[in-house]
Order: C-alpha cells, then sequence, then structure tokens
C-alpha cells in the first residue's frame, strides 16, 4: 500500500480543516456570510424598536457575531459587536413603552453576553490563525528540507522516523534502488537494505549505538527493481529536535559492490 508523503498529508490536514476549490470564486463564500450578517443585524433591530422588554434581540446579535467569526474572522467581529451593541442601544432609545427597570435589566445582560461571547470568537479566531500559521511553516520547511535531500545528488539519502518506517526517499536512492518514492514512503528500512545473515537485531544494533555515539555504519544488501543486488555501507545517524528527543534517523547510502541476482529479489 503506497502512503503519502509527510507534505501530502499535511496539504491534506489543512485542506480538512480549511477547505478551498481552486474551481470556486474565491469571495463567494464571504460575500454570502456578510450579506446574511448583515440581514439579521437589520431584521433584529426593526423587531427590537418594536419590542418593550428588550428580551428576545441580543439572542440574534450573537448569531450575528458568529457568523462574523466564519466571515473574516477579527476584521469582522470588532465591527459587527459594536454594531450589534449601537443598534441595542438605539433600540432601548426608540423603544415602546414599558417597565423600565426590567428593560434596562434585560439589555444590560444582552449586551454583556454579546460582549463576552465576541471576546470567545476573538479568541478562536486567533488560536485557528495561530494553528495555520502553524501548520504552513512546517509544510514550508518539510518542502525545503525534502528540496535539500534532493539536491544531494553523490549520496542516496534515507530519512526515517523512531521506528524506522521511511519519510524520505531522494532521487540518488532512486536511482540507486529504481524505486519510486511512493513506493518506498512508509516501508521499513529492514525490509529495504537486507542482510542474508542478520535481520532486524542487527538493524536494532546499529539504531541503538547511533543513538548512543551519534553514528553508525552498517553494510547491507539492497535489492533493486531489475533483479540485481546492489551491496551498500550506510552511515546512520540520529535525528533529534531542540529538546534532544530522538525523532527518526538519516542514512547516507554508498555503493561499494553488486552482482546480479539470477532469482530476482523483490520487496517482501
Amino acid at each position: 500500500m503506497t502512503i503519502g508523503t509527510v507534505p501530502d498529508a499535511l496539504g491534506n490536514i489543512m485542506n480538512g480543516v480549511f477547505p478551498y476549490d481552486q474551481s470556486k470564486p474565491i469571495r463567494v463564500q464571504p460575500i454570502v456570510l456578510g450579506a446574511i450578517t448583515s440581514i439579521i443585524l437589520l431584521c433584529t433591530f426593526l423587531v427590537d424598536i418594536g419590542t418593550p422588554d428588550g428580551v428576545a434581540t441580543w439572542v440574534p446579535y450573537c448569531i450575528a457575531i458568529v457568523l462574523a467569526l466564519q466571515w473574516r474572522g477579527a476584521a469582522t467581529i470588532v465591527p459587527v459587536t459594536a454594531a450589534a451593541l449601537i443598534l441595542m442601544v438605539v433600540g432601548f432609545l426608540l423603544r415602546p413603552l414599558g417597565d423600565f427597570q426590567t428593560e434596562t435589566t434585560n439589555r444590560a445582560i444582552g449586551a454583556a453576553t454579546v460582549t463576552a461571547l465576541a471576546l470567545a470568537c476573538l479568541y478562536i479566531d486567533w488560536r485557528r490563525h495561530k494553528h495555520r500559521k502553524a501548520l504552513a511553516t512546517t509544510a514550508s520547511r518539510l518542502n525545503r528540507l525534502r528540496f535539500f535531500v534532493n539536491r544531494l545528488k553523490r549520496a542516496a539519502v534515507v530519512l526515517s522516523d523512531s521506528r524506522g518506517r521511511v519519510t524520505e526517499w531522494n532521487q540518488s536512492a532512486q536511482h540507486l534502488t529504481g524505486y519510486s518514492i511512493e513506493q518506498m514512503i512508509g516501508r521499513p528500512v529492514f525490509r529495504i537494505f537486507q542482510r542474508r545473515e542478520s535481520g532486524t537485531v542487527r538493524w536494532a544494533q546499529a539504531y541503538r549505538k547511533a543513538r548512543t555515539e551519534e553514528r553508525a555504519v552498517y553494510e547491507a544488501v539492497c535489492p533493486r527493481s531489475n533483479g540485481s543486488l546492489c551491496h551498500v555501507s550506510i552511515v546512520i545517524k540520529p535525528i533529534r529536535n531542540q529538546a534532544g528527543s530522538l525523532q527518526g534517523y538519516s542514512r547516507a547510502i554508498q555503493k561499494y559492490g553488486e552482482h546480479r541476482d539470477k532469482t530476482s529479489m523483490s520487496h517482501g
């Protein structure tokens, strides 16, 4: 089964959180949301000036603020909230005669609720913007990393996660083995580069040495797509984050011999 690359996976996540279809006009959704928000503000105000107690008016105003969050975020939350508060005051001045104390209390509660909801929406918009920026930054860093890895013409470079599953497979590795990155992503490294007498034990030892000494050399046999076997020397180094936690391994691969396999090996 072919597993998508990390940047592609991040791209899918971003499309899921913030859907975007280039075939549709980019301004359609904001225009619709803006129109609905404006209609709600106007209609609520018209109802407000005909309602003596002012109880039911702040609920539609809250709905308008939520729509403003989906409309353009902070750029519209603030003016929509201000408009709602101003319309509530104007509606209070133009109200029919009624119980002044009850209406004042109801509108004060409504104004506090609208303000609190606006602050909550501003916080949500800030978190959403921060999350979107973090995803874009991560995707950009991964794309730069892939570009750098693919620019290494003389060395086949393979990156993996901490479990030893391939996450990057540069062009030199594709040329060496004959297998594309789509075929290799997600596969365990020990199944790609084999030793007839070892299995997983020697790989575990090599990983342990790389973690403790920051470098390990491993000799293995690489089966190519054309059926030949290529003997390679692999330099394994750990990849750590700023906190020192293990994130994966890098492998610089060099060929030092090859022979033809008459029985044609394939990946398991």
